[in-house]
């Protein structure tokens, strides 16, 4: 089993095959004598299951705007990322036997069967059969760094530091814990979403929210449903409520389409891939406002002996 990555949403333009899979054939065939002859482009097939029904779209890459217009078709978007593949050679002489290899693909546990199959035929002579790796929270590089550090200095806190607040008009470091745990599980439920598929690329909005929440000469005012109580708190559930929002964020992402975008309430059109990397910013970000709160609480007690 090869890796194989796509590093760009790929536009490709074609029609779905009325009678599966009889019709694919021909599907290609029509495709092939509409475009300019001997152009050298790709062509790919894209198919899904609802249900018992496989829908299946034979396509060509876009190689100009309006080329789907042009020749009557429909625009698809083969997504980037990365893919579990198995290449196929002599395809043409092999075609009753690729239902066998996607499902070799499918049976890895790394395999996204919410995605669609895609086949990308290179030429008359080999094939790639490809199905999306999955993606969730835990896949993000920066996540285990990201959820570590937190845990990490929340856990210098003892049972009266964390209830101590710092300076006017600050949150205690539980309250900032808190506040993080609720942020959380708001994001796991909106997993949760019914979204709809974008045409544009799903982490498109990723360095906006990097730049707009590490940027710490901005103050933000939170959201009444993510605004933690007065407390007190006892420590040890505020780390273990943390790490609880954390595994559902895990949960929640793997069983989500994270390039369907929904509306939210404080982004407005958003995929839930660009949310789970909201999720790190955040946590960063109070991550260094609880350092700040240990700092001083820290010092104030050693001032007072």
């Amino acid at each position: 089993m090869n890796i194989h990555h796509i590093p760009h949403n790929v536009k490709v333009f074609g029609n779905e095959v009325k009678t599966f899979p009889q019709g694919i054939s021909e599907a290609f065939d029509k495709l092939v004598q509409m475009l300019p002859e001997k152009d050298g482009r790709p062509y790919y097939g894209i198919s899904w299951c609802e249900g018992n029904n496989i829908t299946y779209i034979a396509a060509a890459e876009q190689q100009q705007q309006g080329e789907a217009k042009k020749y009557g078709c429909k625009t698809y978007t083969v997504e980037k990322g990365d893919y579990l593949s198995i290449p196929v050679y002599d395809w043409l002489s092999k075609t009753a036997t690729i239902k066998n290899v996607f499902e070799e693909i499918i049976k890895d546990s790394r395999a996204d069967n919410k995605q669609p199959a895609i086949e990308i035929y290179k030429n008359d002579t080999e094939m790639l059969c490809m199905v999306k790796m999955r993606v969730s929270v835990e896949s993000l590089e920066e996540f285990s760094p990201t959820v570590n550090e937190l845990l990490k200095t929340i856990q210098n806190f003892d049972e009266e530091q964390i209830n101590k607040v710092p300076f006017k008009d600050s949150w205690t470091a539980a309250q900032v814990t808190a506040h993080v745990t609720k942020s959380n599980k708001s994001i796991a439920k909106a997993m949760k979403l019914e979204g709809e598929q974008v045409e544009r690329d799903a982490d498109e909005r990723v360095t906006e929210l990097r730049n707009t929440f590490l940027d710490y000469t901005v103050k933000f005012k939170s959201p009444d449903f993510i605004l933690p109580e007065e407390g007190p708190y006892e420590r040890e559930k505020v780390i273990t409520d943390f790490e609880m929002s954390v595994e559902q964020l895990k949960k929640s992402s793997k069983e989500a389409s994270l390039s369907e975008a929904i509306k939210h309430p404080a982004f407005g059109e958003i995929t839930k891939l660009e949310l789970l990397h909201f999720v790190l910013f955040h946590i960063q970000r109070h991550t260094r406002q609880l350092k700040h709160i240990y700092s001083s609480v820290k010092s104030k007690q050693h001032i007072h002996g």
